[in-house]
């Protein structure tokens, strides 16, 4: 019998000023898919629908879900929107 993981309830409360900055991003839609849908998990988050619920709407899995969301509770903004650079060759 396969036992279920059981995870930290992952609250997720955006401040004003990134609930506006993440409803411009989505308007705007001039950037990176990845960005974009890091925006849309954050902003259903916000809404109150689960990890699970949150990965069915998006099209991703829920682990990928609580990931950005717990990036963002504990790191900020910026931190869940944006990958850190990553090494090896740079582009000309």
């Amino acid at each position: 019998m396969k036992r279920r993981r059981r995870y930290r309830k992952l609250a997720v409360e955006l401040r004003k000023k990134d609930r506006k900055e993440l409803g411009e991003l989505s308007r705007r839609g001039v950037c990176q898919v990845r960005i974009l849908n890091r925006a849309r998990i954050l902003l259903l988050l916000d809404q109150g629908a689960t990890s699970p619920q949150v990965a069915k709407a998006v099209g991703i899995v829920a682990q990928t879900s609580r990931n950005i969301g717990w990036k963002y509770v504990n790191n900020g903004l910026q931190e869940a929107l944006y990958d850190l650079p990553r090494p090896g060759q740079t582009s000309i």
